[in-house]
């Protein structure tokens, strides 16, 4: 992922809600605006923030620059993998940055949404002008009962798109 504009970053964290022992989770595979941004806000608010890093190179660091004991958790993930965090932990907004194997969009929907807390948000950040990925992605989401399903046009290099997960609107 190349870095997000500063401005950007400003506009899409407005995204998670305000309120206290708030957990927020990214899945990326590079760029360190995000990052440091998400750790600076949850430093602030006192969030709970877990990087789930797809690259190993860049889990190196993220690793030695973000982890802080009770504040930020950095795992080495795989899209493969039926769980990315603990049972226990919900998370109201989940961001992901990394690009998601076409092969693997409907796994990982499938894993990740059991992660969101209801009435939570996923956010994709997506490459501008591609209406096939933002296809997808949107009948994915559909076909697992998220809502308000849209598209955030805040970056020169991403489309962002963003859905509600909603209790008792399907068997999750």
């Amino acid at each position: 992922m190349k870095n997000l504009e500063p401005q950007a970053i400003e506009q899409l964290l407005t995204i998670i809600p305000d309120h206290p022992a708030n957990s927020i989770m990214l899945f990326s595979d590079g760029g360190e605006t995000l990052p440091t941004a998400m750790k600076a806000l949850c430093k602030e608010k006192e969030y709970f923030l877990q990087f789930n890093i797809l690259d190993p190179n860049f889990y190196e660091k993220v690793v030695e620059n973000y982890n802080e004991e009770d504040l930020c958790v950095t795992k080495l993930v795989k899209w493969e993998q039926r769980r990315y965090a603990s049972v226990a932990r919900l998370y109201y907004t989940i961001f992901v940055s990394a690009t998601v194997p076409e092969e693997k969009e409907q796994q990982f929907v499938d894993n990740v949404i059991h992660h969101i807390k209801t009435a939570g948000h996923i956010v994709f950040l997506l490459p501008k002008g591609d209406k096939n990925a933002i296809d997808r992605w949107w009948q994915i989401l559909e076909s697992k009962s998220f809502v308000s399903i849209s598209t955030i046009d805040v970056s020169q290099e991403y489309e962002i798109l963003a859905a509600r997960k909603m209790h008792g609107w399907d068997s999750y």
